[in-house]
């Protein structure tokens, strides 16, 4: 799983999207500023990953 806190919405789920994962935004920010599962975690394509957001 790379790490795409810090990142704007679109550019974290473009990054995410090329990798074949599934994305869910909570918040109505601009920044990811959390996500699950963690950087580093060995994920398979078409996983779910939930990215927080603040402006």
């Amino acid at each position: 799983m790379p790490d795409v806190t810090g990142m704007g919405i679109s550019e974290a789920g473009k990054a995410l999207k090329e990798l074949g994962l599934e994305i869910e935004t909570i918040g109505e920010g601009k920044i990811v500023t959390e996500q699950l599962p963690k950087k580093g975690i060995k994920i398979n394509s078409g996983t779910k990953v939930t990215i927080y957001t603040e402006n």
